[in-house]
């Protein structure tokens, strides 16, 4: 008897399994039988990589308006007040350091 119970509880918790992973999405194929089986979808990590560049340009327009808006020496004595500051305002001022690309982009603005 308990070898009965205990393969029922089996039985349940895989159909409680696939139920929670079914509840995510799932496909149905058609097999060559005929027999309509349907499975949970995989999951897949996708990275936006348009949504990344993006951001990316936008940062550095910012920093290249930031640049072209305060002067070179502003900003550079702006850059040393935060690398001299904590951990946090010493990986800010790593960010926002000149670098050529944001360089580029303040000579374009200040044209």
């Amino acid at each position: 008897m308990s070898y009965d119970r205990l393969a029922f509880a089996n039985r349940v918790n895989a159909v409680s399994r696939k139920h929670r992973a079914m509840a995510h999405g799932y496909t149905a194929k058609l097999r060559g039988d005929g027999l309509i089986v349907v499975q949970p979808r995989k999951v897949q990590f996708k990275f936006p990589v348009r949504g990344f560049m993006l951001l990316m340009l936008i940062f550095m327009l910012f920093k290249g308006f930031m640049i072209a808006s305060l002067g070179t020496q502003e900003y550079t004595a702006r850059l040393n007040v935060l690398n001299n500051g904590t951990l946090y305002e010493q990986a800010g001022g790593f960010v926002m350091g000149v670098d050529p690309v944001s360089k580029g982009i303040a000579q374009l603005f200040s044209l």
